[in-house]
């Protein structure tokens, strides 16, 4: 905290981290910006409060103290809240911004485009603010908002007409899930329009304004972000007049007889004056303070007070240590390892000598009889020492804390500090014994080709957890060098050190292994990029472990909308309201270890439970069981358990997302993962391209998308995937019409002489199109842009002559096309061809015939069902061909008059 004092009174405020951004209060303003920046770029002018996270740089401009937003360019910034980020266990669940407007023109392309809205620390956009160009009058404009759609669900009345000041303001709910748009408000109950999209929440941790086609051009002023619409929309006529600290003065360690520096930048400061233990210096009242040739008595704590008219603010205290002349202050080791350079990965050459301190890890002198070699660790990292003639004074011990004074070098890439005894520079000083050796780093099998990464690590205690022998030798032997392996099968080399203890050879511990030792490296040829090892120098550390209980788990589903297998191991799942997942989980171990599971979600749904039994002897299992209700729409949930025994853990994480409303009603309505080879086949040329695909039919696979909701939908960012990767990305807006598809197929891109009636796009992602498999066992993913689990189909086998559709209804089961339609496929359109805003007709039901005798002939009726088609067929006799009579569609009768036979037979039949 800093204190800041007024003239009349005294209160408390936070200062952002870095001087970033304004000023967080007891009033909750979290920021207030009136852009009262040089003329030019905001985002360099504006002290790092402003950062710039798309677009080209440097196109956001201030223009005479307002911002300037314009649809030609491209840059979008962002200015930090202050105590961001407000993550959702948060007591600040509803922000309120508000500013000045002004338009100067009106947006060049049709639909408008949004400019502002709050932001995370990723892509993740809500509460956002849209130029409407439709339903306004010429020459003006309105402003809608949304939550995070493609499009504004809420739109207000007032027109904008261009050069008009307006003050806009906007309330973001993060735990409802809406926003708030009010133009020139006096009070929270004037009218207003709320958001009705809907979609998860974010970390708010930035407000920001974004530049694109269809916002026109806009001047923004005075920018407040509060915690309620009274301080949102209070008096804030001139830009805050209290000094601000955008960088703190830092601490400094130099020798007797250097100069020191302790500066600060700030704003609005009038006044510097600086401190030392809490004393006034006299005449140091400037931003910087700098003392010549210091003392030892120079040491102490420094601060500075800056003060203007309104109120004073004291830095934080910076300390200033001086190291008396001829002791040398000791340097992070870590700051020793970044000497060793790229290409060579060797230290620089040098006579300089360095002063480091740290704990001896290594159990051994692991050097010839006259020397001494040991491993020294600070809390940043370590290093190998070689003290050459060492041996004959003293050999450092495990857990001794050790000062070394010496050059650096390095033995075949690993470095080292060199001291020798002959050299009086060079210093070996044990400061303490019986010290605590530092807890070893779990070595990561991901960065065994990363050189800057193992440079980094080098010297340092570390452990391979888990890990096998990758030889079928029976005995370990000092000396050599083995391999081992981890569970993914990444495999690291591990020294045994000559100097082990005898014997020298010991049986190899069954199974998996847990293994400590120094990271170390033996490696003759330039660059030193090779030869990195665990050198182990004590039996005990390879130790045999149990390995951890395996996990496996089932699902089982039960689903409103068939199309996901009912029973499957996936671990990422999408359930609409009322579905039900029942996940299963069983871990096994070895039958003496006692088994716990132990779930890790801390906050479940209201609907969701774990059942968990209790812990055995070699096995345990749980279950979990969630039935989302409407309620839970829109969110994504991440359920974690673990595994574990007495020697090892495991764990797992499966996901569960609700879909919102909207994605509800969007479905995978008929795909086709078999196109027929044979362009002789009835069956050949599914999409009716002009010039059908003989060289690879492959590419008339396809997946139907289906918009069954009630507005228009578009699919930028949305995917398709199957089981193997992504298959395709709306990268572009597209939108979908109400109760209309769109068909995805394999390919090429382009329309390449689709059916004009069928809507279509081709795969995105590369040449292999939608890559179904042909004989079933694959899966289609459908994805929302923010990459969550929206619909997924499953299918074991495909059918023979057709594609697999939805039927009766576009919310059924996965059916052969060509046994509900005399078609093979449809793509676009129901299984009968209607499309999709017509009302699904379902099975076909028996309907009885009525006849009468008349005096010229016979007289059939039926009741007819609306969307039916319907014909009579007629046959003189058994075993006698039938003929097709059509027949009037719309009152459900046939009249025959030719009965010159004997016998007559009739049927109807129904399409």
């Amino acid at each position: 905290m800093r204190r800041i004092q007024y003239r009349s009174k005294v209160l408390i405020w936070l200062v952002l981290v870095a001087g970033i951004g304004w000023l967080e209060s007891s009033a909750a303003v979290l920021l207030v910006d009136h852009f009262t920046y040089p003329d030019g770029p905001l985002v360099p002018s504006s002290h790092a409060r402003w950062s710039s996270h798309s677009g080209k740089s440097n196109e956001l401009d201030v223009v005479s103290g307002e911002l300037q937003l314009t649809q030609s360019r491209t840059e979008d910034a962002g200015a930090w809240l202050s105590g961001a980020p407000f993550l959702e266990d948060h007591p600040f669940k509803v922000f309120f911004v508000k500013f000045q407007l002004r338009f100067q023109s009106i947006p060049t392309a049709a639909g408008g485009g949004y400019f502002a809205h709050f932001k995370d620390d990723a892509g993740g956009f809500r509460g956002r603010l849209w130029t409407v160009t439709q339903g306004a009058s010429a020459g003006s404009v309105r402003l809608g908002v949304s939550w995070s759609g493609t499009a504004p669900t809420g739109v207000h009345a007032r027109e904008f007409v261009m050069g008009a000041h307006h003050v806009v303001l906007i309330k973001f709910e993060t735990d409802k899930g809406r926003a708030t748009l009010w133009v020139d408000p006096k009070h929270e109950s004037d009218a207003s329009v709320v958001s009705s999209d809907t979609a998860s929440g974010i970390d708010v941790e930035r407000f920001a304004f974004r530049q694109n086609s269809g916002i026109g051009r806009i001047a923004v002023d005075r920018l407040v972000v509060a915690t309620t619409f009274a301080e949102a929309l209070g008096d804030w006529t001139r830009e805050p007049s209290l000094p601000e600290l955008l960088t703190q003065p830092r601490a400094l360690t130099i020798e007797e007889g250097e100069s020191a520096e302790f500066k600060v930048v700030a704003l609005r400061a009038t006044h510097y004056q600086w401190k030392r233990d809490g004393i006034v210096l006299p005449g140091q009242t400037h931003s910087a303070l700098s003392i010549p040739r210091a003392a030892v008595s120079d040491a102490g704590l420094y601060q500075v007070v800056l003060s203007n008219a309104t109120a004073t603010l004291t830095s934080e205290a910076a300390k200033l240590e001086i190291i008396p002349r001829g002791v040398f202050a000791p340097e992070a080791i870590a700051g020793l390892r970044r000497r060793v350079l790229p290409p060579l990965f060797l230290p620089e050459a040098s006579e300089n000598v360095f002063s480091a301190e740290g704990i001896v890890t290594s159990t051994i002198n692991v050097a010839g009889i006259a020397d001494a070699s040991f491993f020294l660790q600070d809390p940043t990292a370590g290093i190998a020492v070689f003290w050459k003639g060492g041996a004959k004074v003293f050999v450092p011990q495990h857990g001794d804390r050790v000062r070394v004074i010496a050059p650096l070098g390095h033995f075949n890439g690993l470095l080292q500090l060199s001291p020798e005894v002959t050299q009086k520079k060079h210093h070996v000083e044990v400061l303490e014994r019986n010290q605590s050796v530092p807890i070893p780093m779990e070595f990561d099998f991901s960065e065994i080709n990363d050189v800057s990464r193992l440079e980094a690590r080098e010297g340092s205690r570390i452990a391979a957890l888990a890990v096998g022998f990758a030889s079928n030798a029976e005995e370990l032997v000092a000396g050599s060098s083995i391999r081992v392996t981890n569970r993914a099968g990444s495999g690291f080399t591990v020294r045994l050190d000559s100097r082990l203890p005898e014997p020298l050879k010991r049986p190899k511990p069954p199974g998996t292994v847990n293994i400590t030792g120094m990271l170390s490296q033996f490696d003759t040829v330039n660059p030193r990029t090779n030869g990195y090892q665990i050198l182990v120098d004590r039996w005990e550390d390879i130790r045999s472990i149990s390995p951890p209980p395996e996990l496996s788990l089932t699902n089982r589903l039960r689903l409103l909308r068939p199309g996901d297998a009912a029973t499957n191991r996936f671990l990422e799942h999408a359930l609409l309201p009322g579905e039900q997942l029942h996940l299963t989980v069983v871990a096994r171990a070895d039958a003496s270890k006692l088994v716990n599971l132990i779930p890790l979600s801390a906050v479940l749904p209201a609907t969701a439970q774990w059942s968990v039994h209790p812990p055995g002897k070699g096995e345990s299992a749980a279950t979990f069981l969630y039935t989302p209700t409407s309620a839970d729409a829109g969110r994504f949930w991440t359920f974690r358990l673990r595994a574990q025994h007495d020697e090892a853990t495991n764990g797992l994480a499966f996901t569960v997302y609700v879909p919102t409303v909207l994605e509800q009603r969007v479905v995978i309505g008929e795909f086709l993962a078999n196109p027929s080879t044979n362009a002789a086949s009835p069956l050949f040329n599914p999409l009716r391209r002009s010039v059908p695909l003989t060289l690879d039919p492959s590419l008339d696979e396809f997946v139907e998308i289906v918009n069954l909701t009630e507005v228009s939908l578009d699919l930028a960012g949305w995917s398709l995937s199957d089981s193997a990767r992504l298959r395709h990305r709306f990268v572009e807006p597209y939108v979908v019409g109400s109760s209309n598809a769109v068909v995805v197929y394999g390919g090429p891109l382009g329309r390449a002489g689709l059916a004009a009636e069928i809507p279509a796009v081709p795969a995105s992602e590369g040449s292999a199109g939608l890559g179904l498999n042909n004989g079933g066992g694959d899966s289609i993913e459908l994805r929302n842009p923010e990459g969550r689990l929206v619909s997924r189909v499953v299918y074991d086998s495909v059918p023979s002559n057709g594609s697999w559709t939805r039927f009766p209804s576009p919310s059924g089961a996965f059916t052969n096309h060509a046994a509900v339609s005399s078609r093979a496929f449809s793509p676009g359109f129901q299984y009968d061809l209607r499309s999709y805003g017509l009302p699904a007709l379902g099975l076909v039901r028996p309907t009885p015939i009525q006849w009468t005798r008349i005096s010229d002939g016979l007289h059939l009726r039926w009741t007819i069902e609306p969307g039916r088609k319907y014909t009579v067929e007629r046959s003189e006799g058994i075993g006698r061909p039938f003929v097709e009579f059509d027949v009037d569609q719309e009152r459900g009768e046939f009249l025959d008059r030719e009965l010159s036979g004997v016998s007559r037979f009739y049927r109807l039949k129904i399409h």
